[in-house]
């Protein structure tokens, strides 16, 4: 029995706040290097987002834990191939993890409305959007 205070996700109105997931199944963490690490965390990111009634399109924002500098690399290529289009904004620290043989953990957070972002912001082009720019607009669909 799991006695442990802790809950897949806290539902605050029009945000969803999703705890952290590591690469784990009914036996415990999954072996595998970061790349597949990243995406079993976001696989069971996917499936706790569905129990709360979400899609990945819901999502604002991750938050990224690695156990390794070196790993960045493969987590960013294993991220941006699971997301696609959608870009949430994403926050990456390396840190040693609280479960042993986790390499990645990832919390999230999410809005209830689905998002139709009319331009974001990539610092590395430089070029900021104009005022209002980065607004998002509730999707009416």
């Amino acid at each position: 029995m799991n006695t442990l205070p802790l809950v897949s996700f806290v539902d605050a109105g029009p945000l969803v706040f999703l705890s952290g997931q590591v690469a784990s199944d009914d036996q415990g963490i999954v072996s595998g290097d970061t790349a597949s690490q990243t995406r079993r965390c976001l696989e069971r990111l996917e499936h706790v987002m569905r129990d709360a009634g979400l899609s990945l399109s819901h999502l604002v924002e991750c938050t990224v834990w690695l156990s390794h500098q070196a790993d960045v690399t493969a987590f960013i290529e294993a991220y941006a191939a699971y997301f696609g289009s959608h870009k949430p904004a994403c926050s990456t620290m390396i840190s040693r993890l609280a479960v042993v043989g986790a390499l990645v953990e990832i919390d999230a957070v999410a809005r209830r409305e689905a998002l139709t972002w009319i331009r974001s912001f990539n610092a590395s082009s430089r070029k900021r959007p104009p005022a209002g720019g980065t607004t998002p607009r509730l999707n009416s669909g």
